[in-house]
């Protein structure tokens, strides 16, 4: 819909059971009869709004925010949120010649799954990305596009042990 001179998309997803991750088949794996009852009771819940604004001729923006909650039917360490912000602005210096940006911050709190430390997942991440690009005209979705970008990419001291555990820590990728 038309806000601001820019167009605006806000979407409400509900899973419950099967279809808690939305997929078109859902989870059929149930190893006992405790498993399928849990998995009766798991619930996703995500809201997304999306906002793609023009200021000037050569320049577009999108913002966008996403929240999901999740229970996986366990009677205990059973919830997972998950926040999410973020900007991509793209800068036309030509027809084909642009140079994109994204800036980002994740928030999650999830004690559904615990970290090397044995304590719940809960952190932030920021990121930061820049892209100089050729591309076939102007338009944040037109495509194709080709891309040179580097990012930076900071973590909470949490996210960071498991990282550590997993092999990969380092923060320029």
């Amino acid at each position: 819909s038309e806000v601001l001179g820019g167009n605006n998309r806000a979407t409400l997803q509900y899973g419950k059971g099967l279809m808690n991750d939305y997929s078109q088949g859902g989870n059929l794996m149930a190893t006992s009869v405790d498993a399928a009852k849990e998995r009766n009771k798991q619930k996703n819940y995500r809201f997304t709004n999306q906002f793609v604004h023009s200021p000037c001729d050569n320049m577009d923006v999108m913002w966008i925010l996403i929240y999901q909650k999740t229970q996986n039917g366990k009677a205990v360490n059973n919830n997972s949120n998950w926040v999410s912000l973020g900007a991509r602005p793209i800068y036309y210096f030509s027809d084909y010649v642009a140079i994109e940006g994204e800036l980002g911050l994740d928030k999650t709190n999830d004690s559904t799954v615990s970290s090397v430390d044995s304590k719940s997942r809960a952190g932030t991440l920021f990121k930061a990305t820049v892209a100089p690009q050729l591309r076939l005209g102007r338009g944040l979705f037109n495509r194709p596009s080709v891309r040179l970008f580097a990012t930076y990419a900071s973590w909470s001291d949490n996210f960071t042990r498991d990282a550590n555990r997993w092999g990969n820590a380092d923060n320029i990728g």
